[in-house]
């Protein structure tokens, strides 16, 4: 997706095989997009089965090794056309840089926030024949200032014209 409703692409990260062999990824996108001065940064980590549920770990995990400070995470929702997308929002902070991130596990037509449910979203997939696909998905906003909404509005009107398209990637997906 170059482009995703009026936010177009702007730059792919590019991941080091060793990041994608340890996360255990059959596929992945980490791509910023823009709109008119706001920018986000979007990641999905992609797995083509169930049994690589849980191979994606929290923002939770990972960022503290990393250096960063994590503020308490707080349920968020964002309505979109057709769904409504169930996650988590944290704000992160290194030094002077801050983001606010949203993130959530989807299971083929389902979001959560966390991986527990994850793994019950898609027991319930294959329950009803659904494919197995599954997937961690991140947006992130740096804050600037002390702008705090600003970055929430910017992700969860990103997430508004993202998520009813990967919706439908998703759930038209055939089983690899």
């Amino acid at each position: 997706m170059r482009t995703v409703g009026r936010w177009s692409a702007v730059n792919d990260v590019a991941m080091e095989q060793h990041i994608v062999e340890s996360l255990n990824l059959d596929d992945y996108l980490f791509r910023s997009y823009s709109e008119g001065e706001r920018v986000v940064t979007l990641y999905i980590g992609y797995y083509y089965t169930a049994d690589k549920v849980g191979a994606a770990h929290s923002p939770l995990v990972c960022f503290p090794g990393q250096g960063w400070e994590i503020s308490t995470p707080k349920a968020a929702s964002v309505t979109t056309a057709g769904s409504r997308v169930s996650a988590e929002q944290i704000m992160i902070r290194k030094g002077q840089q801050r983001e606010l991130i949203l993130y959530w596990f989807q299971a083929y037509d389902r979001t959560s926030p966390g991986t527990l449910k994850q793994k019950l979203n898609n027991f319930w997939a294959k329950l009803r024949s659904k494919p197995e696909d599954n997937a961690f998905v991140r947006v992130s906003v740096t804050i600037q200032g002390n702008h705090v909404e600003d970055a929430a509005k910017s992700a969860e009107t990103f997430i508004q014209a993202f998520y009813p398209a990967f919706f439908d990637y998703v759930t038209n997906q055939q089983s690899s």
